[in-house]
């Protein structure tokens, strides 16, 4: 069984993360019921989309969440490759950026309810990566 350095590393090629979440956000169902994945879904999601340009697109989709940025419009889902994907655009200033998220269980509803105001107070991606594998179990 891997540890919780380990499972971080291994999802982001390398790199540590010590810190826990701070926000007030509900992002787990573990930690409430108006959650949308749990921590084991979450974790086994991102491991199984190690070294794809989608942990990219995860990590920047919850860093702007966590600094309040603006989306342009509505997350639309579309076929990409054959995989569903939730296009989420994000309005930074003069830039807009379009990023392809995974049709993963719940994240279209998150991220719904982030662009409605419903979910606020996000964490950026490595306290919640750092959350989710806490007790994580392979």
């Amino acid at each position: 069984m891997k540890n919780q350095e380990q499972l971080i590393r291994e999802i982001m090629e390398g790199e540590r993360i010590t810190s826990e979440i701070t926000s007030n956000g509900i992002i787990f169902t573990d930690d409430g019921p108006e959650g949308y994945f749990s921590k084991q879904e979450f974790v086994k999601e991102l491991l199984e989309r190690k070294g794809t340009p989608s942990i990219r697109h995860i990590t920047k989709l919850f860093d702007n969440m966590a600094l309040g940025k603006d989306l342009r419009e509505m997350p639309e889902i579309t076929s990409l490759d054959g995989e569903d994907i939730i296009w989420v655009k994000f309005h930074i200033g003069r830039v807009k950026q379009n990023l392809p998220i995974p049709n993963i269980e719940g994240f279209y509803n998150l991220i719904l309810h982030y662009a409605i105001g419903k979910l606020k107070g996000t964490p950026p991606f490595k306290e919640l990566l750092a959350h989710a594998t806490r007790d994580y179990q392979s």
